[in-house]
């Protein structure tokens, strides 16, 4: 078993293929998680003030616009926590054999569904590029699932993976998906 010493990759070998396991370091994030939930806080705040106005106020008139408010307000929340469990919880197995890599996104919550994965496979004979592309977000936005520094694309799709990860370990982990590429083109017959 191969170990990167700060334990973001871990890579097993298996009878007929390989598993990569990556962890995500949160450390990267702390400072967009923690504006994320304070802009929540304050928008939070904002309706308790606008709730209390409405039922013990004169102005019922607001009733509509509260409501609004407030479902706005609950879709940001729940962005802001599941992104955070992403980036805290969540973690992806790369899972390679003889013919596909097979990528798996252990998200702990996703549409209110707890522990969810969602997988997707790629064949090697289907496979066009491998890259590492850092990503950046907009000031202070957390990112999703579907983002990441590591891009595989195929003929038919391109995912992305890998969010926390730097040029070193991205080479590692690509370097393992090559052995196996490249294995499976020199087994395969030539006619």
């Amino acid at each position: 078993m191969k170990t990167q010493p700060n334990n973001k990759v871990k890579i097993f070998q298996k009878n007929n293929g390989c598993s990569i396991h990556i962890k995500f370091d949160h450390s990267l994030f702390i400072g967009d998680i923690l504006v994320n939930f304070f802009v929540v806080g304050i928008f939070w705040l904002a309706a308790s003030f606008a709730i209390y106005a409405v039922l013990f106020g004169s102005d019922s008139n607001a009733a509509g616009f509260l409501m609004i408010w407030l479902i706005g307000v609950s879709a940001f929340t729940y962005h802001a926590i599941s992104h955070t469990l992403w980036l805290r919880k969540g973690s992806e197995t790369l899972d390679l054999n003889d013919d596909k890599i097979i990528i798996i996104k252990h998200i702990p919550l996703c549409f209110l569904t707890k522990n969810y994965e969602d997988s997707t496979t790629i064949l090697f004979e289907n496979l066009e590029k491998m890259y590492y592309s850092e990503y950046s977000a907009p000031k202070n936005q957390l990112p999703s699932a579907a983002k990441g520094n590591l891009h595989i694309k195929s003929k038919f799709k391109k995912i992305s993976f890998g969010i926390s990860l730097n040029q070193q370990e991205a080479s590692l982990v690509f370097d393992e998906i090559s052995k196996f590429k490249y294995k499976k083109s020199e087994s395969s017959p030539i006619l």
